[in-house]
């Protein structure tokens, strides 16, 4: 309650402007969840802005999550057209890892003209212009639940968050658990010197006490004598998630992994696979989905009533991230790559996007099928001009690419990767590099990458001033395009 109390004063002192960063710790189980839905639930009611950002254990990672999650559910309808008008062209494409659909109005015109600004921005920038003018219009929070497993991107613009919050009507908060906090040490480092910059504000979850344990034991008719209740107190260390499972189980002597060990155990063969699908989707997740995972029909109602799930607007959700990581981590390693195998057919069915699909199959194991989506990520990536992301789906996909033998991808990957590095460090490249690309798509008749390879070989007798050499090829190039378009 007394948290509760604290972070409703927060939301009044956002309506009378003043903003701020909270940064909300407390071990899984806790309750922080619980209690941001309720401070939401008061946001909301207050006529406050309110969007969620979340990340997840075991799941496909997303540049600059869970901040991008957020933004992109408080800029949802018109107010991102009315965004995007009031913000210059650079500053559109250097938010488009951020907000990739703030670029695909290409006929809009912005009200600024791009020689206004200069030719360089940091996202940085980007950034607090796109939160002033989102906090313009109404007081915003902003819950980034389970930082813990934020992308490390993320915490490089955490000076940049801290910064509008205390100068516009923005409420941050950073909810997390402390101990992978500290075991993160890009995240880590990242809160510390926040705090020591600009006086965070702190609010930690510390469990039940012995007196509100007791309280809770007698809402759930708990018949358990007060030495058997102080026992599982001491087990439970407070957690409210424990606590309840420990005493509708009734055995002192249990701990909460071990319950969750036996409630597993005790399901049937059918139950448990619904479950294990559920873990490889994620914490949430949709009927149509989940049903397509599995040849049978989904018993619901046993999952429900023994408190593994529960019914959500959008279909299905685990009660907590521990039971989802229980279900996930109790699998075979082969159960898990057939299911993430099957989660990636079904997910490509549904037309998800290429990183999800990318990872699911990686978890798989199919590592042909990796590789493709990770290229087609890279390749996304680098045209929304993400180069950093672009980067790091391509670097997976080489690693996927080592362990496939004669690929297909090999030649197209490369080509792409070496185009990245041009982009980000043309110092490391070499005009070399291009030119066996060349000689290796001309033994390999690959018409599409000879072509990638021919520009990028262009883009060395550009830079060079070398221009017998950028004429010749600059020929190949335009006679190789009319026959591929020819063909098409």
């Amino acid at each position: 309650q007394a948290e509760r109390s604290r972070l409703l004063t927060l939301l009044e002192q956002l309506n009378m402007g003043d903003g701020g960063l909270l940064l909300l710790e407390g071990a899984a189980g806790m309750g922080k969840t619980r209690l941001l839905e309720m401070v939401a639930e008061a946001a909301d009611w207050r006529q406050i802005r309110v969007a969620w950002g979340k990340t997840a254990e075991h799941a496909s990672p997303h540049r600059y999550a869970p901040l991008s999650a957020a933004l992109q559910a408080a800029t949802t309808g018109p107010l991102l057209d009315l965004l995007s008008d009031q913000l210059t062209p650079l500053i559109r494409s250097l938010l488009t890892p951020l907000l990739p659909k703030m670029n695909k109005s290409s006929a809009r015109r912005s009200i600024f003209l791009p020689e206004e600004e200069p030719p360089k921005l940091p996202l940085a920038t980007a950034v607090t212009k796109l939160l002033t003018l989102l906090c313009q219009s109404k007081p915003t929070l902003l819950i980034l639940d389970d930082v813990q497993w934020a992308d490390d991107a993320f915490w490089e613009l955490l000076p940049t968050l801290a910064q509008v919050s205390q100068e516009q009507s923005l409420l941050l908060i950073l909810s997390y658990r402390g101990e992978e906090l500290r075991q993160n040490g890009v995240a880590w480092t990242a809160v510390q010197k926040a705090d020591r910059d600009f006086s965070l504000e702190r609010l930690s979850l510390t469990g039940f006490s012995t007196d509100e344990f007791s309280e809770f034991a007698e809402q759930l008719g708990s018949g358990l004598f007060a030495a058997e209740q102080m026992q599982l107190h001491q087990l439970s260390g407070g957690n409210p998630l424990a606590a309840k499972e420990l005493l509708l189980d009734g055995n002192p002597t249990a701990s909460f992994e071990k319950l969750l060990r036996k409630r597993l155990a005790q399901l049937a063969q059918d139950e448990r696979n619904a479950l294990f699908a559920a873990a490889v989707l994620g914490r949430a997740f949709s009927y149509g989905t989940w049903q397509a995972m599995l040849d049978d029909p989904i018993p619901t109602q046993p999952l429900l009533n023994g408190r593994f799930l529960q019914e959500t607007a959008d279909g299905y959700a685990f009660q907590h991230d521990l039971i989802r990581a229980a279900c996930y981590q109790s699998q075979s390693e082969v159960e898990r790559q057939r299911w993430h195998r099957r989660a990636g057919l079904v997910l490509l069915r549904e037309g998800c996007d290429s990183a999800t699909l990318a990872w699911h199959f990686e978890q798989g194991q199919q590592w042909e099928t990796a590789v493709h989506y990770h290229r087609r990520a890279a390749e996304r990536a680098f045209h929304l001009q993400d180069m950093a992301s672009a980067e790091a789906h391509c670097e997976r996909a080489l690693r996927c690419l080592a362990k496939t033998a004669d690929s297909a991808e090999a030649l197209p990957l490369r080509c792409l990767n070496l185009h990245i590095q041009q982009r980000l460090n043309w110092a490391n490249t070499r005009l070399e590099d291009a030119q066996a690309l060349v000689q290796q798509a001309h033994q390999e008749d690959d018409p599409d990458s000879l072509l990638q390879a021919l520009l990028l070989t262009l883009n060395y007798f550009v830079g060079q001033g070398e221009l017998d050499e950028l004429q010749t090829v600059a020929q190949e190039v335009i006679t190789l395009a009319h026959e591929l378009s020819n063909r098409e």
